[in-house]
């Protein structure tokens, strides 16, 4: 069941350069595309076998222990309409930072519990911000046309936040304490279950009702 939910970054950028390395040309007059069609099918044959051979991994939270000091790595990005958010600046605040893409449907899957759950504790001291990884604006802003209901931030990666967070896989999500420091995370697609209960463990003490 779990074999599809979440996908690689490295695999699907794999993919995007090797298609868009199969071009048509001619030589000395002659068309090798036929020579070009058999080597696409070949290398997206290849690419298959890449693309699959995590299938097995399952999902997984990652528990931080209690002794755990070390802050989650900061980082300063925008919105589309240029809103600015610091991670630094949120302390005092529980976080949970979720990183995703418009082309992984287990990212698109999850978005409507973590609005739900935006919805509950946004006035708790609790904040969303949800970074898209390697996508144009035009992508993420179509994205979010095409889906109005959701209100939380999303913001335009820079700076290799993603590799900061040492993102291999697509949704991956951090749950951060109000002291900046990482209680849980999570790779693969989380439900509104585990994200109520992942989010309550973080909530500061005036935060929770």
């Amino acid at each position: 069941m779990y074999a599809h939910q979440f996908i690689t970054t490295t695999n699907f950028q794999r993919f995007s350069r090797v298609l868009d390395s199969i071009v048509i040309r001619k030589n000395g007059g002659i068309t090798i595309r036929k020579i070009a069609n058999v080597a696409g099918i070949l290398l997206l044959l290849c690419l298959i076998i890449i693309l699959v051979k995590d299938v097995n991994v399952q999902p997984q939270t990652y528990d931080q222990t209690e002794a755990n000091t070390e802050k989650a790595p900061n980082f300063h990005l925008t919105t589309l309409d240029g809103k600015e958010f610091k991670l630094s600046e949120l302390e005092e605040k529980a976080v949970m930072i979720n990183f995703w893409a418009s082309w992984c449907g287990p990212c698109k899957d999850e978005m409507p519990a973590i609005q739900n759950v935006y919805d509950s504790y946004k006035d708790q001291e609790f904040e969303v911000l949800a970074i898209n990884v390697g996508e144009t604006e035009k992508a993420i802003n179509r994205f979010l046309i095409e889906n109005p209901s959701l209100e939380f931030p999303v913001l335009i990666e820079a700076q290799f936040v993603s590799d900061d967070y040492k993102v291999h896989y697509l949704p991956t999500s951090y749950f951060i304490r109000s002291d900046g420091t990482v209680d849980k995370h999570h790779i693969g697609e989380l439900n509104e279950e585990q994200l109520h209960e992942y989010i309550t463990n973080i909530l500061p003490p005036d935060g929770v009702h």
